[in-house]
C-alpha cells in the first residue's frame, strides 16, 4: 500500500492506492483553506495511480471533470462493494460536474424506489470520495448528510458543501452564486 497527500482548496486528502496502482480509499484531513498543491512525487507509483493523483490535481487547479467511466473500469479497487452498492456509485458517477440529485433520485435511477435510505447508506460507505462524487447527493430539503453526519455546523458537512461549492463555481464561474439542483 502507498499513502499520499494532497492539498486542496477543501482540506486535505490523503490516498492509499494499491500495489497494482488502484485506489483503495481516499480520506479527508479537516484542514481548511489550504493552497492547491503540487501533485505529489508519484514516479514510482503504477500508472493508474498516477493518473488518478494527476486527475484529482487537475479537478482542484482547473475544475475539469473527472473520468466516471476510467475511475470505474481502472482506477479504484472495487471488489469488496456489493452489487447495490455498485449501481448506486454508477447512479451517482452519472450526475454531471456542478450538479446535485436527491438521495430519491439515485434510488429511482437504480430501479429500487423507496431505497433512498438504502442509497444513504451505501454513500456513506463510500471510500472513494470525489472520485465517486457522493457530495452531489442530497436530501430533498437540504444538503442531507456526509459521511455519517447530519449536523450542519459538522467539519463533514462543510466538506460537502466546499465541494458543491466548488463544482459550482467552475461550472459557472460568473454566476457561482447560482446553485444548480436537480431532482
Amino acid at each position: 500500500m502507498r499513502h499520499l497527500h494532497l492539498s486542496t482548496p477543501v482540506g486535505t486528502l490523503a490516498t492509499t492506492c494499491s500495489s497494482v496502482g488502484r485506489l483503495v480509499r481516499v480520506d479527508w484531513l479537516p484542514v481548511f483553506s489550504v493552497p492547491v498543491g503540487p501533485v505529489p512525487d508519484c514516479e514510482s507509483l503504477p500508472s493508474p495511480a498516477r493518473k488518478l493523483l494527476g486527475d484529482l490535481h487537475r479537478y482542484f487547479t482547473t475544475g475539469e471533470p473527472l473520468d466516471a467511466e476510467w475511475v470505474l473500469s481502472e482506477g479504484l479497487e472495487t471488489r469488496a462493494w456489493s452489487e447495490f452498492q455498485k449501481a448506486v456509485y454508477r447512479a451517482v458517477l452519472s450526475i454531471p460536474h456542478g450538479e446535485t440529485r436527491t438521495y430519491a433520485w439515485v434510488a429511482n435511477r437504480i430501479r429500487r424506489p423507496g431505497a433512498s435510505r438504502a442509497v444513504g447508506q451505501a454513500l456513506r460507505r463510500n471510500q472513494h470520495l470525489i472520485f465517486v462524487p457522493c457530495h452531489r447527493v442530497i436530501s430533498a430539503g437540504d444538503i442531507g448528510g456526509f459521511m455519517g453526519l447530519a449536523d450542519p455546523d459538522a467539519p463533514e458537512l462543510r466538506f460537502k458543501q466546499g465541494l458543491l461549492d466548488w463544482e459550482h463555481s467552475w461550472r459557472n464561474p460568473s454566476f457561482s452564486f447560482l446553485a444548480q439542483k436537480t431532482g
